[in-house]
C-alpha cells in the first residue's frame, strides 16, 4: 500500500500532514505577485492555475520553495498572504471572510477535523473486531 492508499480519511490526512509540501508565489509580467498557494507538487498546480481563465493568462513567473511539512506551508502561506496581499488570494485576506480559525482546509488549533477522529475510531474498531475473528 503506498503513502496515500489508506482504508479512511483520517489516516489519509493524518499522512497528508505529515509528507514534504510546497510552497509557490505566482507572479505577473509587471513583478507584481498574483497568487501564493501550497501543494504537494506545485509544478502541476501551476498548470492548473495556467487554465484559469480570470487570471491564469497573466502569470509569467513562478518560485517554488519545499517545506518540510504541509503544516510547516500552511503556515508560511497564510503569514505571506496576509504580509503581502496578493490579488487573488481570497482565504487570509478578509474579501471572503476567512481566518485560519475558521477556515474548512485548516484544522483548528492544529487539532484534527473532528470527522477524521470518529473515522479514526471506527477504523480502529473495525481492526480490532477483524484481529478478535481470526483469533
Amino acid at each position: 500500500m503506498s503513502k496515500m492508499q489508506t482504508k479512511t480519511p483520517a489516516l489519509r490526512y493524518i499522512q497528508m500532514e505529515r509528507e514534504p509540501c510546497q510552497l509557490y508565489r505566482l507572479y505577473g509580467d509587471d513583478g507584481k505577485l498574483l497568487y501564493i498557494g501550497i501543494a504537494r507538487n506545485a509544478k502541476r498546480r501551476i498548470y492548473q492555475h495556467r487554465g484559469n481563465g480570470t487570471w491564469g493568462h497573466m502569470i509569467v513567473r513562478s518560485e517554488v520553495e519545499d517545506c518540510s511539512t504541509r503544516k510547516e506551508a500552511l503556515a508560511k502561506e497564510e503569514a505571506l498572504i496576509r504580509a503581502e496581499r496578493p490579488p487573488y488570494n481570497k482565504a487570509f485576506t478578509g474579501r471572503r471572510g476567512q481566518s485560519f480559525e475558521n477556515s474548512a482546509r485548516r484544522p483548528k488549533k492544529d487539532r484534527l477535523p473532528e470527522f477524521c477522529i470518529y473515522a479514526f475510531l471506527d477504523e480502529l474498531a473495525e481492526t480490532n473486531r477483524e484481529r478478535k475473528k481470526q483469533e
